[in-house]
């Protein structure tokens, strides 16, 4: 695959903050690669004039409704903890997602709050929760897991007990530990709805994470395959720090285990750019064997309960990603994104 054309590559100059005299984004601008990387809110909030999109006029409302939620269901006695959506990097502000210690009773104090709750789907471990609020849509996504369709990933009770605040737009928020947050960012990537994909706004937040503490890659480890899938998560972290690496110049770990090597060493590492997606994606190969390895450890662990979820839900996961990668309408409509780009740099 080629590597990042010239305006792509200055972008992720301006937002490690290495070109600090520059007051306007590259024309013409690498619109697709922005917004596909989640780095519009960066770039933003540096500064710059992002023509393709006007600020979220609504954010600190949603937000400030979240904080009275979240203090409404620990003043019910439930423990919550906002995951993935209030990230240590700033991106725009989407669903809302909240991981309780107790769903159900969560999902009532929600609806005798006038919210509109239902089941993501029978059997999930998942209700949203939708209210409109003076015109203003608010969407809350209630986790009793962390898991995505019905496969369950890590304790949710881990997460809640070690989790810590985190401040933004000058509210305070519960938030994973830095270690967990790395663990969902990496599961959330490797298995929602077969992502496969690794976004830029993701190297970064991942970086950020690393660099906030020592962070103890045996410890990630050890955690991620009590719920089978450990060797993934070394994958996912290996890929990431390769992009980082790749564009940045520079490891954003300097644990053995992950570090990066140089181009000339026999170990080099590489996870190369795809300019049709503009961002780094996995092959169907290696998300098929991703999900044939955590079967395997599941059903050698004889954790049969979740080897039977796995069974359900990763061949939808895999027709899923085929019909978006390279059904027609989808490839049609990247093709057309691509040579936009590609024409226009």
């Amino acid at each position: 695959m080629p590597p990042l054309r010239p305006n792509e590559k200055l972008i992720t100059s301006i937002v490690k903050g290495n070109e600090k005299e520059i007051s306007s984004l590259p024309k013409p601008i690498p619109e697709q690669f922005i917004k596909t990387n989640h780095l519009t809110t960066i770039l933003r909030d540096m500064g710059f004039d992002i023509p393709f999109s006007s600020p979220p006029p609504n954010d600190i409302f949603v937000l400030t409704e979240v904080s009275r939620i979240i203090h409404e269901l620990e003043n019910s006695g439930i423990r919550a903890v906002v995951i993935k959506s209030i990230p240590v990097i700033s991106k725009p502000i989407g669903d809302i997602d909240i991981l309780v210690d107790d769903l159900e009773k969560a999902g009532e104090i929600l609806t005798n709050h006038s919210y509109d709750v239902k089941r993501s789907y029978p059997n999930s471990h998942k209700l949203i929760a939708l209210s409109t609020i003076d015109g203003i849509l608010v969407n809350i996504h209630l986790h009793g897991e962390i898991a995505w369709r019905s496969v369950i990933y890590l304790n949710p009770i881990d997460v809640i007990e070690s989790a810590t605040e985190r401040v933004f737009c000058e509210m305070s928020f519960p938030v994973p530990s830095p270690e967990f947050e790395i663990l969902i960012t990496s599961a959330h990537m490797l298995y929602e709805r077969g992502n496969m994909r690794v976004s830029l706004h993701n190297v970064l937040e991942l970086s950020a994470l690393f660099s906030s503490k020592n962070i103890s890659i045996p410890l990630l480890f050890n955690i991620a395959s009590q719920k089978g899938w450990g060797n993934s998560l070394l994958l996912f972290l290996k890929s990431a720090n390769a992009i980082h690496y790749q564009t940045f110049h520079e490891n954003f770990s300097i644990n053995p285990i992950l570090q990066i090597l140089p181009r000339s060493e026999p170990n080099f590492f590489n996870f190369p750019y795809n300019p049709f997606f503009f961002n780094w994606t996995f092959s169907i190969r290696t998300m098929a064997l991703i999900r044939f390895r955590k079967l395997f450890n599941d059903v050698i662990s004889k954790d049969f309960n979740s080897a039977s979820d796995d069974l359900k839900t990763y061949p939808l996961d895999i027709l899923k990603v085929i019909t978006e990668r390279y059904g027609v309408l989808n490839t049609k409509r990247r093709l057309s994104k691509f040579f936009q780009s590609y024409f226009h740099t």
